[in-house]
Parts: C-alpha cells; structure tokens; sequence
C-alpha cells in the first residue's frame, strides 16, 4: 500500500480527477534531464507547476488529488491541503527490498523519510497551515483515506510532526544514515 492507491481511493471517493505526477512529467516531457545513476528525471519545476494550475483551473469544480513527492510543486493558489504519506523507514526499506530496487535508491527514500524532507519541503514553500502528516505504517488503504477525509472536513485539535529519530533507536536506523 502506498501513496498511489491512496491518491486513487481519495479521488474516487471525492469524485476528484487523480493525477500522477511522474506520468505528467514523462508524457509531458517537462524534464531536463536524466540522472543515470540515480535512474530519475531532473524535472523542470516551472513547467511542471505551469501544467499543474492549467489542469486544476480546467477542473476547477473537482478536487484534483496529485500523487507525487513534491508538494512544493504545486502552486499555493489552487491547494488545499497537501497530506504526506508517512511510513516506518524501517518498514519503507524492506518494501523497496521487496521491489527489486537498488540499495542507492532505498538508502535514498530511507534518509528522506528518517528526515521528513517531503514535509519540510511542503512547509518551506507553503506553511505549515497546509501540510498534515499521516503514518500509513500497518494502516490499510481505506483507513489512511478515510483519516484524510476527516481532516479535511475538521481540523485536528492538536497538530503534529512524525520524527522517527525520536521513535526508533538510532542503531536501528544507522545503516541508512551513513
């Protein structure tokens, strides 16, 4: 379970239009680059939020649900809310074993998620008013959506932040962090 079937479930449920941004990207060609060694796209971000606001003003009347890593991205005018997917680094790196990726890749994805870089991104260029955090860890698909359903209808009382340095001994993570 991931971010993904999560987006889809979200847009269905809302009767929004899911929109895969790493599809945009390649079918739009809004890259500049291919990084060989980290096997990924060098996006072109002006292009990207460009396309962004132009298929969320052509769907003005539906939620548009943007399934990617970079909330940054989207421009401040046609959000609403941005909800990181969070997961157990630990959990995170034997799912991606599981995929057949690369140890550069995991140890990548594992260190991102350890220091929340999605959510600082998302709160350095939006604020922290739009960004909400969920742990998916051991949560099913229909569960994790129907906590976005709720936040987005209420706001929580008490809002906060996962730091998996805080939760999990450092032994544990250290493989990852060097």
């Amino acid at each position: 379970m991931g971010k993904t079937s999560i987006a889809k479930m979200l847009a269905r449920k809302l009767n929004g239009v899911y929109l895969n941004l790493t599809e945009l990207v390649l079918n739009k060609k809004l890259y500049v680059d291919y990084d060989p060694e980290r096997e990924s796209y060098i996006i072109d971000e002006e292009k990207v939020r460009k396309e962004i606001l132009k298929i969320s003003i052509k769907h003005q009347d539906k939620y548009v649900i943007i399934d990617s890593h970079y909330g940054e991205l989207t421009p401040r005018e046609v959000l609403y809310k941005i909800f990181v997917i969070r997961c157990n680094p630990l959990t995170l790196a034997q799912r991606l074993k599981e995929r057949g990726w690369k140890e550069l890749k995991i140890r990548e994805n594992v260190q991102a998620e350890i220091l929340g870089i999605c959510t600082a991104n998302a709160i350095e260029e939006h604020g922290e008013d739009l960004v909400y955090e969920i742990d998916v860890t051991n949560k099913s698909v229909n569960e994790v959506v129907n906590e976005i359903l709720r936040l987005m209808s209420e706001e929580p009382k008490c809002r906060k932040f996962i730091d998996w340095l805080s939760i999990i001994p450092l032994e544990k993570l250290s493989t990852y962090l060097t």
